[in-house]
């Protein structure tokens, strides 16, 4: 259900943004609750209170746990505020973030170490009609 609903509409729109000229990134927040003994994975919208950097709200434990990562949360936040300002994600505290493109796919991996990975989940991807 997360690729028909998120993962591959949000590759089609970065495929088609790019086809016009413009630049997309993508991102893979893999990130998971310690103490959900990966129950629910990386759901939907986990990454959030990390975009936000708002781990310390009385609800976001609830949420992410008591192990959450602040680095994590700081430098996200960084990020999309780089983003933001400059329109480049690359310039935030994540580091280097190729834009995306349909050869090589590269994708933003958002964890504890975070990462530029090509074509992650390809293979689930591929299985997706173009």
């Amino acid at each position: 259900m997360s690729d028909s609903i998120f993962r591959v509409p949000a590759i089609r729109l970065a495929e088609a943004q790019q086809r016009a000229g413009g630049s997309a990134w993508m991102y893979l927040f893999t990130w998971a609750v310690p103490e959900a003994k990966n129950a629910l994975g990386s759901c939907h919208a986990l990454e959030l209170p990390f975009v936000f950097n708002t781990l310390d709200k009385p609800a976001a434990e609830l949420f992410v746990g008591h192990d959450a990562s602040s680095e994590l949360a700081r430098d996200l936040n960084a990020t999309w505020a780089a983003f933001a300002r400059y329109g480049d994600p690359g310039r935030g505290a994540l580091g280097e973030w190729p834009s995306y493109d349909p050869i090589d796919r590269k994708t933003m991996i958002i964890d504890v170490e975070s990462r530029v990975q090509s074509d992650p989940l390809g293979d689930e991807r591929a299985l997706w009609p173009e």
